[in-house]
């Protein structure tokens, strides 16, 4: 992790996971359609989110500056830019917007166990700031083979 911290980010930059809920900072962004919202299915859970798309795309920006919309086209393909999303089967325990394989790559998401690295990418900046590290050190290509080559 520390190399990580010491490439790309500060311990400022990684986030606890916490509930993340966006908040529109300017009056533009409150007059979003709700079509252009995603939001966790189950609103009645003490942990539903809602994250619009431009603030979401604002956070790729902040992370990965001129390389933004290929990283957005990247999520939406592996998550459908669905925060919390997890798929796990015998040759993946994928997690979050750009389903980062901890299977693959546990040593660099801080946490214990299994779920504590779960709860850490499913928060946008953590998973985002991981990202950035796999795509300096393997590539967008290497790392996301299949979303690589559909767009």
């Amino acid at each position: 992790m520390s190399l990580i911290l010491s490439a790309y980010a500060s311990f400022k930059d990684i986030q606890k996971p916490i509930i993340v809920e966006a908040q529109a900072q300017e009056p533009a962004l409150e007059e979003i359609k709700e079509d252009r919202e995603i939001v966790k299915e189950d609103k009645d859970t003490p942990d539903a989110t809602t994250v619009r798309q431009d603030t979401l795309y604002e956070l790729f920006v902040e992370v990965f500056n001129e390389d933004a919309d290929l990283m957005y086209s990247i999520a939406k393909c592996e998550s459908s830019l669905e925060t919390d999303r997890v798929h796990s089967d015998y040759r993946e325990h994928s997690v979050g917007l750009l389903q980062i394989n901890l299977k693959a790559h546990s040593a660099k998401v801080p946490g214990e166990t299994l779920e504590d690295k779960t709860e850490f990418l499913k928060v946008p900046k953590n998973n985002l700031l991981v990202g950035r590290f796999i795509k300096a050190t393997q590539g967008v290509q290497n790392a996301w083979v299949s979303c690589y080559k559909k767009i």
